[in-house]
């Protein structure tokens, strides 16, 4: 599954120009962003591991990483990355060297 804060965004011509018609064949939800936390509390009872791609004092290097089955991989904004509220909840972090 896929979310964004806006569905619309699956519409834009930046969206289409990277996805390769993934709203094809992967679930698509809006997730509004005062809603991320409770989305991601919520799949964290339900057994999934909290991944976020970002850079910080104590992320791994993605290719380092042993990815579990069930997990949930947050990625932030271009420039201010993951918010520091939701950073706070992660299991992990991962970078791309």
């Amino acid at each position: 599954m896929i979310t964004f804060p806006n569905k619309h965004l699956i519409n834009s011509v930046e969206y289409k120009s990277m996805s390769v018609t993934a709203e094809k064949w992967v679930p698509i939800m809006e997730v509004r962003e005062n809603e991320l936390k409770m989305f991601l509390t919520y799949y964290r009872h339900h057994g999934y591991t909290l991944i976020g791609l970002e850079q910080t004092a104590g992320s791994c290097l993605i290719q380092n990483f042993k990815f579990p089955k069930k997990c949930v991989l947050v990625l932030g904004r271009e420039k201010d990355g993951i918010p520091g509220e939701i950073l706070e909840i992660l299991d992990h972090c991962v970078e791309i060297p």
